[in-house]
């Protein structure tokens, strides 16, 4: 609700206090110097009850765990959980925490109405890590300009000069 009062033919005071008070106003000088600055008389300030242009809102009070957690409206982010400020009508509310289920629900907020909501994120599921299998390590064998391969050479096996006390082991990889 707003207060407002005319104060002069092309201005008006506004307040969001909801009861009645008495206001007063200072001119600047026109050398901008305090010298030149005058104070009105006070204005008395009443209830405007129009409540077109000042809109209820409605409040909702998250009482969440872990209370580090985040709101959204309306896919909005509005801050931490706490007391909330928000416009009559029908809001999504989405609450989240780091390493949380996101929660998510729906709310009709009334004007002039506090709504309170208590509850507790869900821990959110890990799904094990994969096992990955490593490949064998193997031992490669060669002969230089004559074999290799991830088994010891057979002699029968090896073309016609290959030295077999040329072979070196190389790895495992």
């Amino acid at each position: 609700m707003a207060l407002v009062a005319p104060f002069s033919q092309n201005c008006a005071i506004e307040t969001r206090s909801t009861r009645p008070q008495n206001l007063r106003v200072r001119y600047v000088g026109s050398l901008g110097t305090n010298s030149d600055d005058q104070w009105s008389p006070p204005v008395s300030v009443q209830p405007n009850l129009d409540q077109q242009s000042y809109p209820s809102t409605g409040l909702l009070r998250l009482l969440v765990s872990p209370s580090t957690a985040l709101a959204y409206v309306d896919g909005y982010y509005v801050g931490p959980v706490g007391v909330l400020d928000l416009k009559p009508g029908p809001r999504r509310i989405d609450v989240k925490a780091p390493d949380y289920e996101t929660l998510t629900f729906y709310v009709n907020v009334d004007p002039d109405q506090t709504i309170t909501y208590e509850g507790s994120l869900q821990l959110a599921a890990f799904k094990p890590v994969e096992r990955v299998s490593l490949p064998v390590r193997k031992t490669f064998y060669v002969i230089p300009g004559c074999y290799a391969g991830d088994r010891p050479p057979e002699v029968r096996a090896l073309p016609a000069g290959c030295d077999l006390a040329r072979l070196r082991t190389v790895g495992p990889y």
